[in-house]
């Protein structure tokens, strides 16, 4: 490297007395030298980019740009417009993406949009593939301003369903639900000849078909069978063991019920051509969206059903976490673990479909808990957590089966994966994504040197953190900053320390905006932060409990979690220049 600099340094001065020979000024201006340390910084920067065009994600990286990527976090759920009602959509989110891109941020981050069951998780879908129908924007469908009547009937629905007078706002799901799910029935009793004979629905029937009929089929037994798991229903619905056992089913759906059918299968285009037009308003103002796929599914899911994909998952286990200081049994989630070999023996057609119609949607993509591609703590059914064991139990082969099907990932897509890669991971986890060229997520007030106990655990540099990862200040299952700061007094002390900050009692917002400043300018490639983090920079933008700005508390079942809204409308977020103004500020 010095060698490299004394060349340059050498090139120039001979350029310069050649010119100074043949009459040119060269006093003013006199081009500027870098140092040593600003060459090996751009040498380093050079490196990566090689390194990750040239790893097995080069393509997905090639797609979006090797650079440095801002955005923010913004659960779907939490917005609130004029013309939503109750319940953020796919149009209030289409809204936003002009106003990110003024910020000079380029990345929506979602959670997942499939279809929840009714303890309301994104993170526990009755389906790998379909939306969910409560983010169906319902002012823009189709030909709806030819039935006034309906027009009238939103406007109702509206000051129902959205709270007044500055009350603090939570989903009400039942409510939201059921009321967008009567306003589409009349609806589709007007419009649903001219859908189906639609040659825009005629294709995606052909093209999601394999997924949409028994999804289908599923969603109209659960509401048949009041929501009960499925494992629940009557012996004749329970087990369909063959095509021809799901095909007698759907025999009884004739008629007016077979209408039902049908219109479930119409709502998910509706839902598709929407959040379609989401991507494509991103991509004309240069946002990527990013999604979320859970690498795990639910048990009481239409692909754990479906006798096509049941074959597919372990039916002797249940994914879950092990004994650890803060639970000393375990725990089993209830969620089924993956056959990998009856995967392997069709092909992965059952990934590769799901990565296929995320695709539509999304450029970038999080995988939740992505060291299940390693190895998943599997516990037997009736057993507790305490009792489960890795799978697969021999620790040597982690490494190469979770190589192997995060290959498989990145082969069978164009978008980028980034890894939720927290809490205990095994020794090759990392080492992996690094070399896959997969980002891992780096949680601002996680990273701690957790092992220097005698120096108190020191928060690690922003600047030392992996180019190849994404940081955050928070996530959607930890605590907001200001409630970690004022809830965890010894680590907030800890993060004074680090930043040479005087310690207080709540986070002002001078030093919450330099936390979030840090955030947007680590040694990641991707910064990207939760919106609800920068309301606190404005007065009047969050709600006055701590409480109350909360997305999820895990292990706990509240109707709070997942329920989450922004105090402001996005109306109010995108007119607000303070808040801008802030933002744009953290990057610069």
């Amino acid at each position: 490297m010095w060698n490299y600099y004394n060349v340059l340094l050498e090139t120039a001065k001979t350029r310069r007395a050649s010119l100074v020979s043949l009459g040119v000024s060269v006093s003013s201006p006199q081009p500027k030298v870098r140092d040593q340390k600003d060459i090996e910084a751009r040498a380093a920067d050079k490196s990566w980019v090689a390194q990750l065009a040239q790893s097995a994600a080069g393509k997905q990286w090639q797609n979006i740009g090797i650079k440095h990527h801002h955005g923010i976090v913004v659960p779907l759920f939490s917005l609130h417009s004029a013309q939503t009602h109750g319940v953020g959509d796919f149009a209030s989110l289409e809204m936003l993406l002009p106003w990110v891109r003024s910020l000079d941020m380029d990345v929506v981050q979602l959670l997942p949009l499939n279809e929840a069951n009714r303890d309301n998780s994104p993170f526990s879908g009755m389906s790998a593939f379909a939306l969910d129908p409560i983010f169906l924007s319902l002012y823009t469908l189709p030909n709806i301003d030819k039935y006034g009547d309906l027009k009238q009937q939103l406007v109702a629905i509206h000051d129902q369903l959205e709270p007044k007078d500055g009350a603090v706002r939570h989903v009400d799901y039942p409510a939201v639900r059921d009321g967008k799910r009567q306003f589409v029935a009349k609806y589709l009793e007007n419009e649903r000849e001219n859908i189906l004979n639609s040659e825009g629905y005629k294709a995606y029937y052909e093209r999601e078909k394999q997924w949409l009929d028994g999804y289908a089929l599923f969603k109209i037994l659960k509401c048949q069978n009041e929501w009960k798991a499925w494992w629940e229903w009557p012996e004749d619905q329970r087990n369909p063991k063959h095509d021809e056992d799901l095909k007698a089913l759907k025999q009884k759906y004739t008629g007016k019920e077979g209408a039902r059918l049908e219109d479930e299968m119409i709502v998910q285009y509706l839902c598709y051509q929407q959040m379609k037009q989401v991507k494509t308003k991103g991509q004309e103002c240069g946002v990527h969206l990013k999604g979320d796929v859970p690498y795990l599914i639910s048990r009481d899911s239409a692909d754990a059903w479906l006798p096509q994909s049941r074959r597919f998952f372990n039916p002797a286990y249940s994914a879950g976490a092990p004994p650890d200081a803060g639970n000393a049994e375990g725990q089993n989630w209830g969620m089924p673990v993956y056959d990998w070999d009856a995967l392997a023996a069709d092909g992965y057609s059952w990934w590769k479909e799901r990565l296929r119609v995320a695709e539509d949607f999304y450029s970038i993509y999080r995988i939740d808990h992505i060291v299940g591609f390693f190895r998943v703590w599997g516990v037997e059914q009736g057993k507790s957590g305490k009792e489960g064991k890795y799978l697969p139990e021999d620790e040597s082969k982690w490494g190469e089966h979770g190589e192997k099907h995060l290959r498989l990932m990145l082969e069978n897509s164009n978008m980028l994966p980034i890894g939720e890669d927290l809490g205990t991971l095994p020794d090759c986890c990392r080492p992996t994504l690094a070399k896959l060229g997969i980002c891992g997520t780096k949680v601002v007030i996680w990273e701690r040197e957790w092992a220097k106990e005698d120096d108190g655990q020191p928060f690690i540099p922003f600047d030392e953190y992996p180019k190849c990862s994404m940081t955050t200040v928070a996530t959607h299952d930890s605590e907001p900053l200001r409630m970690w700061w004022e809830r965890n007094p010894e680590q907030a002390e800890s993060m004074c320390s680090f930043l040479g900050l005087p310690q207080t009692q709540k986070l002002s917002r001078e030093d919450h905006k330099l936390i979030l400043r840090n955030a947007h300018h680590s040694g990641s490639l991707f910064h990207v932060n939760p919106l609800m983090e920068f309301l606190p920079l404005v007065d009047g933008l969050v709600w006055d409990s701590l409480d109350d700005e909360r997305v999820n508390i895990p292990g706990k079942l509240l109707d709070t979690n997942w329920a989450y809204c922004y105090r402001p409308s996005v109306e109010e977020i995108i007119a607000n220049k303070e808040l801008k103004d802030n933002i744009t500020s953290c990057m610069v």
